[in-house]
Order: C-alpha cells, then structure tokens, then sequence
C-alpha cells in the first residue's frame, strides 16, 4: 500500500489568487496540480491564534476555545500573547486523531518565520 501523506500550510495573507501563479509560488503549485487539496472556511474573530486551533482541532472558536491571539493578564495588567503551545487549545489535535486510526503514523508541526 502506498503511504498518503497530508500537508497543511497555513500561511498568512495567501490568496486564491497567488495560487494561480506557478512562477511566485512554483513548489506549492505543483503539490496542487498533484495532489488534492479543499478550501477552509474562514473563521471569525479571523486572528491567527483562533485560525490556527481551527486548524488544528476541526473546531469552531466556540468549541477549542481560542477566541484571540492575547489573553489579559489581570494580575500584571498586561497582555499575554498566545505563544504557539498547544495547552489553551481544547479539543483532540488532528495529529491525535492520526494517531488513534494509525498508530505508526508520523506528524510533524514546524512554526517558522521564512521571511528572513
């Protein structure tokens, strides 16, 4: 049997319309014209924090309970931005549901600024 494999990128500010470019995005076209690929709805308040646990757990804000990307801090009276841990999200990961239907699946998460 041959291994599926499944890619989620989740990158800020892509538009349907930079995926029509096979010369600005040549690598991420060609999975498309490969492989098979859907459109996620988007979710609202549309932050990165709340879109990201969307992503990762299949769920509305609602039910992973990521609702913004900082959550007060009323002891310091600041901020506390949301650092990319997995704690504040509830709900099973899409890695954990692999997991369970295949126990010697591989997952990787890589968080990158590629930018720089």
């Amino acid at each position: 049997m041959k291994k599926q494999h499944v890619l989620v990128l989740d990158i800020v500010s892509l538009c349907p319309e930079h995926l029509q470019d096979a010369e600005l995005l040549p690598n991420i076209r060609q999975l498309l014209d490969e492989g098979h690929h859907i459109k996620v709805n988007p979710v609202f308040p549309a932050v990165t924090g709340t879109v990201q646990a969307t992503y990762i757990t299949g769920k509305p804000p609602a039910e992973h309970g990521i609702i913004c990307n900082g959550l007060p801090d009323r002891d310091y009276k600041e901020i506390t931005m949301w650092n990319q841990t997995m704690v504040p999200i509830q709900g099973e990961k899409l890695w954990e549901t692999l997991k369970k239907a295949d126990a010697e699946a591989k997952t990787a998460i890589f968080f990158g600024n590629l930018a720089n």
